[in-house]
C-alpha cells in the first residue's frame, strides 16, 4: 500500500493505488499526515487513481537541506508525477496550508490541474490573521509560538518526544493494519516533522506574496470546502478562549476562505455542517461526496 520514491536524492513516502480515467492528487495540511486520509483514499480509490504523499520531513519522507517552501513543494510534486508518469491534468485536492501549496502548483502549472478542491484552505492574505487582537489565542498558536514548540521539538529525539507528546491511537485507526498504526505512532515523534514545519511557518507569508505575483489563477472548476463557524467556535470556547476572539478568528477565517472563491468562475463554496478545521476527519463523506462530484464535473 505504502511506497518509496527518490525525488531529488530523497525518499518519500507515497500511496499510489486505483485505476480510472482520472488522477487524484491529495496534498495533506502542516502536521497533518496521509494517514489521516486512509478512508477517503479507499473509496475514491475504487473508480480513479489516487496519490497522496508525505512531504519531505514528514512521515518517512527525508527531510533534505532545502527550505520547505511552496515553492519546493511545487518542484518536488512535479517530480513526482513525472516519476509516476502522471501525464493527464490531475485532480487536486488540498488541506489548509496545502492548499497554499496547491494554488502555487495550480498557477506553475495551469495545463496540469483540471480541477481544484480546496479543504479550509489557507489564504494568500494569511496576514490578515496576524493583524487581529487575539492575546489568549496567540499565547500558544501564533506563527512565534509555533516556531518557538517546533524549535524545541526538533531539537528531542523519539523517545523524549513519545514521553512528552505521547500519542495515541483513535478508535478508527485501531482498525488499520499493524504496519499503518504503527507509522500513524511513529509521525508526531519524529524530531524531522518539526523542523519541516518549523520551516514552513518561517516561508508561508513570503510564499503567499510569491503566489500572488505568480500569474492568473485557470479558470477550472473550484470547490471550496470551510469549516462549520458555529461548530469551531464551541470547540475553542470549550478551550477557555474568550468568545470575542473567537467570532474575530472565525469571521477573518471564512471570509479569506470566501475570497477564494473569486479564483475561478467556476466555483462553488460550501459550508460542511458540524466540522472542524480537520473536515477529512470530521466529516470525510462530505470529502469523498465533493471529489467524487469534482470528478463527474471533468469527464
Amino acid at each position: 500500500m505504502i511506497h518509496t520514491l527518490y525525488i531529488d536524492n530523497k525518499q518519500v513516502e507515497v500511496i499510489y493505488k486505483g485505476a480510472g480515467k482520472h488522477t487524484v492528487v491529495i496534498q495533506t495540511g502542516m502536521a497533518c499526515s496521509l494517514y489521516d486520509w486512509i478512508e477517503i483514499v479507499d473509496k475514491i480509490s475504487l473508480n480513479s487513481k489516487v496519490l497522496i504523499y508525505h512531504r519531505p520531513g514528514y512521515g518517512k519522507s527525508d527531510i533534505g537541506s532545502e527550505a520547505r517552501t511552496t515553492k519546493q513543494t511545487v518542484k518536488e510534486l512535479n517530480l513526482i508525477l513525472k516519476e509516476l508518469e502522471i501525464d493527464e491534468p490531475i485532480i487536486l485536492v488540498a488541506h489548509s496550508y496545502g492548499g497554499l501549496c496547491a494554488q502555487h502548483f495550480t498557477k506553475t502549472f495551469p495545463d496540469k490541474v483540471a480541477g481544484l478542491v480546496l479543504i479550509d484552505s489557507t489564504s494568500v492574505n494569511l496576514h490578515k490573521l496576524d493583524e487581529l487582537d487575539l492575546p489568549v489565542t496567540d499565547k500558544e498558536n501564533s506563527d512565534a509560538a509555533w516556531l518557538q514548540k517546533c524549535k524545541i521539538y526538533s531539537s528531542q529525539n523519539s523517545i523524549e518526544l513519545k514521553k512528552e507528546l505521547n500519542p495515541k491511537l483513535s478508535l478508527e485507526q485501531r482498525k488499520y493494519p499493524k504496519d499503518i498504526q504503527r507509522r500513524i505512532l511513529e509521525f508526531e515523534i519524529n524530531p524531522s516533522l518539526y523542523k519541516a514545519i518549523y520551516s514552513e511557518i518561517e516561508h508561508w507569508h513570503h510564499d503567499a506574496s510569491e503566489i500572488k505575483k505568480a500569474g492568473d489563477f485557470p479558470n477550472i472548476p473550484l470547490y471550496l470546502l470551510a469549516r462549520d463557524p458555529h461548530y469551531s467556535t464551541k470547540l475553542q470556547l470549550d478551550y477557555e478562549i474568550p468568545y470575542e476572539e473567537v467570532k474575530q478568528l472565525e469571521d477573518t477565517w471564512h471570509q479569506l476562505i470566501k475570497e477564494q472563491a473569486n479564483l475561478s468562475e467556476k466555483s462553488e463554496f460550501h459550508i460542511v455542517d458540524k466540522a472542524s478545521h480537520s473536515i477529512q476527519l470530521d466529516r470525510p463523506d462530505f470529502v469523498i461526496k465533493t471529489i467524487e462530484k469534482m470528478i463527474r464535473n471533468i469527464l
